[in-house]
């Protein structure tokens, strides 16, 4: 049995912004099929993803999901990230309120990564607030960038330790040749071990086997017999059935019977 892990993807590719489009299905497919395989299974939630996101969509996702991993993907700047209006046109969130608005959540986020260019400060601004938070300093090629959150979810979700798998992204994007180097960091909040598990097992409670008890020990009481506990059984059914019948709630009774 594990704790599941609620992971919000959320993302923006506003189309009159000028900016290139992106590839943002692709990365939730192949991210998806990585974090519905690992092992152990079933241990991070993906969550209904949140595409084409306005500023009001991100706050919406946070409050009624609850995510402990928050994965951004789309265009972003040295001021923020970049969202959509209403009508589609790009919207650059201040990473600064972003973060006065995530130190007010009442849990803790365990992961924040912001795939897309120019983010390493606003890692920063975020780093006290989640346990891991991953941006970059430069801009990165979109397929560079899928390529890197797939390989980190996959070593992730089968548990590997946060800079194991940043390690491992890191050597399978450099095996590729036509990708340059890129510089993913990732920023550790105090008191976290970055060599711990992410996912970590947790073994199902069983309760110790019953002592035999002797005869000097039995439990002082009245014994119910089989068949008189299956009569009280059939009373109750019966009153409930004639109640349902006759069109009467049962009355309410104090204690147990």
């Amino acid at each position: 049995m594990t704790d599941k892990i609620k992971m919000l993807f959320i993302s923006a590719n506003p189309s009159s912004s000028g900016l290139p489009l992106l590839r943002l299905d692709k990365e939730f497919r192949e991210i998806s099929n990585v974090v519905d395989t690992g092992r152990p299974s079933d241990c991070i939630k993906l969550l209904v993803p949140r595409f084409a996101a306005r500023l009001k969509d991100f706050i919406d996702a946070l409050l009624i999901d609850r995510p402990q991993i928050i994965h951004f993907c789309g265009h972003g700047n040295r001021h923020g990230i970049v969202l959509e209006d209403d009508l589609g046109k790009s919207v650059t969130v201040d990473m600064k309120a972003l973060a006065d608005l995530l130190s007010c959540l009442d849990w803790d986020i365990r992961l924040i990564f912001l795939n897309s260019c120019y983010t390493q400060n606003q890692a920063e601004l975020l780093r006290a607030l989640s346990d891991y938070t991953i941006g970059t300093d430069q801009a990165i090629p979109d397929n560079q960038a899928i390529t890197f959150a797939t390989s980190f979810y996959k070593a992730f979700a089968n548990g590997l330790s946060a800079k194991a798998s940043m390690k491992m992204a890191s050597t399978l994007v450099g095996m590729e040749e036509e990708y340059t180097n890129m510089s993913l960091a990732m920023l550790v909040k105090d008191g976290i071990d970055p060599n711990e598990p992410f996912v970590k097992q947790v073994k199902r409670l069983s309760l110790a086997p019953r002592p035999n008890q002797s005869k000097a020990n039995k439990p002082v009481g009245r014994k119910i017999e089989p068949k008189r506990k299956t009569d009280k059984i059939k009373q109750w059914a019966d009153e409930l059935t004639r109640a349902v019948e006759d069109g009467y709630k049962l009355s309410k009774k104090k204690g147990r019977d």
